[in-house]
């Protein structure tokens, strides 16, 4: 199966292996998004969105001039896209980001459980 390629800011794309390079860099990326228990998920995307992002798809795209897209113009279900290519290529990586990310659920019920505080929708 031929890998998919992407045209983003007139360059074009392809997602490559997911090695262990790649994961050692997307985690210490994540790693430096301060997020603490008075975190909400909002503010988590909303931090990823505007502090990681083209660090992120600079590794994910395996491209370091990736870092100067104007990520804020793109179509997010480009970026989407991308993204989950990424992770489709490799389900363990992307079960590993869903189990911290019901440690990360798990922080910040609390904050939509409390008394007083009723779910919106």
């Amino acid at each position: 199966m031929k890998d998919k390629q992407y045209k983003i800011a007139g360059k074009v794309y392809t997602i490559g292996p997911v090695t262990n390079r790649k994961v050692r860099e997307l985690m210490g990326l994540l790693k430096d998004i301060d997020v603490d228990d008075k975190s909400s998920f909002t503010s988590i995307i909303e931090k990823i969105s505007k502090e990681s992002l083209p660090e992120i798809m600079s590794v994910i795209l395996a491209d370091p001039q990736a870092k100067e897209i104007d990520w804020d113009a793109e179509l997010f279900d480009m970026t989407d896209e991308v993204i989950e290519s990424f992770f489709d290529k490799s389900p363990r990586l992307k079960r590993r980001l869903t189990q911290l990310s019901g440690i990360l659920t798990s922080i910040m019920m609390p904050e939509i459980k409390s008394p007083g505080n009723t779910p919106t929708s």
